[in-house]
């Protein structure tokens, strides 16, 4: 009686265990892109005049720009013109690029809302949303997360 009561503790065990394990592991990996810094590859604007990156800083929480998706525009000759906090969170789903045809960068927040910038002065300038504008931000979501 014993050695089957401890054969099912035993089991039971095992399984707990494994149970365990394979919910720190998917913690882990489900979470992962949290504890690195995220950098974009570089998107080229329409005219090929600029190009843009996106980073995350979700490292250091102390800095003001923590979990803030933050664009960097530059020159086509690898200039850095402007760092832009968007003051979109990283915690919720965004996206980053270009309109089809001018030089607007368009930003899909589902934390702030749809946003777009020009290119003034070398620096980015909020301008209003279109309905253009709003489906281009939709399109650069869906591209981003396959929907």
């Amino acid at each position: 009686m014993y050695a089957t009561l401890f054969d099912s503790l035993k089991v039971q065990q095992t399984i707990l265990t494994f149970i365990l394990l394979l919910c720190l592991t998917s913690c882990r990996l489900s979470g992962s892109r949290y504890f690195t810094d995220d950098k974009s590859d570089k998107t080229v604007s329409p005219t090929t005049k600029y190009y843009i990156t996106t980073t995350v800083n979700r490292t250091n929480n102390k800095k003001d720009d923590f979990a803030d998706v933050i664009i960097h525009l530059y020159n086509s000759k690898g200039k850095l013109l402007s760092d832009f906090n968007t003051g979109a969170g990283d915690s919720n789903k965004w996206a980053a690029g270009w309109d089809r045809i001018k030089d607007t960068i368009i930003l899909f927040s589902s934390d702030i809302g749809n946003a777009a910038y020009k290119i003034e002065n070398e620096k980015l300038k909020s301008v209003d949303l279109t309905d253009e504008l709003n489906r281009r931000a939709s399109e650069l979501k869906n591209e981003k997360y396959k929907e």
